[in-house]
Formats: structure tokens, sequence, C-alpha cells
């Protein structure tokens, strides 16, 4: 999707924000879903857990995308993903492991690629809830806290200066993340 300051990437939390640590149901919304994939917005799911994991809530999600897992020490990429910019059909992989776990390191590298492989320049957005999701928040052109009355977030929002909160929470807050924020 082109927007018009760049290439629109969208970079969200997995753990409590699509899935809540006390259940293992996703809860993202298939309208927002839709919205991203019919405007062919990359979806890169950050998360704490393993690459199969996260391989396993893509194929819930329908997507095949790149992301980040093991608390952002392996950034995975569909092979043949920036040949035709999009989904990708292969079950193959190409894997960049980070020294350091850090997922502000694989959002910048990914953005990199992007640059590299023809895109004038992205537009990254990252969707979190939690303190511990202020790197990656803090390594994105336009972050977005996603309400979460449950947590204290003033941490979280005195970290990432100029990040948006959204007014609802959960599924309702990440939905307006995408739709109201990132796609306008």
């Amino acid at each position: 999707c082109e927007h018009p300051t760049g290439t629109l990437v969208i970079f969200t939390r997995v753990e409590g924000l699509l899935r809540r640590c006390d259940t293992a149901r996703c809860e993202v919304t298939r309208e927002a879903l839709e919205a991203l994939v019919s405007g062919r917005v990359p979806l890169v799911l950050v998360s704490d857990s393993s690459a199969s994991e996260v391989k396993q809530l893509q194929s819930e999600l329908g997507l095949v995308q790149p992301f980040v897992c093991d608390r952002g020490a392996a950034l995975y990429i569909p092979a043949e993903y920036f040949s035709d910019f999009g989904e990708s059909a292969s079950e193959s992989w190409e894997v960049f492991s980070f020294a350091q776990a850090d997922p502000a390191t694989a959002i910048r590298l990914l953005g990199a690629l992007f640059v590299a492989r023809g895109h004038d320049k992205i537009l990254s957005v990252g969707l979190g809830s939690e303190c511990g999701d202020g790197a990656m928040l803090a390594a994105v052109d336009v972050p977005i806290v996603v309400r979460d009355h449950r947590l204290d977030q003033r941490p979280l929002l005195q970290y990432v200066a100029g990040a948006y909160l959204t007014n609802s929470t959960g599924a309702a807050g990440w939905m307006e993340a995408v739709i109201g924020r990132a796609l306008r």
C-alpha cells in the first residue's frame, strides 16, 4: 500500500495484544485483517514465541508475511517475498538471526530490505500495549499504544514520546489503530 509518505508496513505485538496471556485465541478482527490484505499492507507479527508458533498463528489468520520471533532474536521472511511484494506461496523462509534479542534491530533490517528491494521509503507503524513493547515502538515511525485498563501504560507512553494512545481496548483498540490511524 503506497501511503503519501511511503510504503505502509504495520508491526504488531502478538503477546498481550493479538493474544492475551490467559487465552490462546486470537483477538484480531476479520474486518481489520481484510482491510490490510485488500490494501496489500504487510502485517509483521512481533512475538516472544518460536517461529513454529508464529507460523501457526499466521496460518490461523490466513497470512504469509515476514515476522519477528524469539523475543526479537530472529526475523523470518518468506522466500520470494520481495520479488512480487506480497503473499508468498512458498514454504521456505529467509532467516536472519541476531546475537541479542532485540525487535528494533529486526524492524530496522526489514525496513532496509524494503528500501533495498525498490521501495522509495517505508512508513512503519507499530502497535503495542505493554512496557516490554517500548523498544519496538521506539523503532517505528508511528508508534501506537493500544489502551489496556489492566496495565499502567504511563511508563510506556513516557518512553515512547508522541505515541498515540487508542480510545478503545483489546480487539476494538487494535482495529481503531489499524483502520482509524494507520490506513488513513
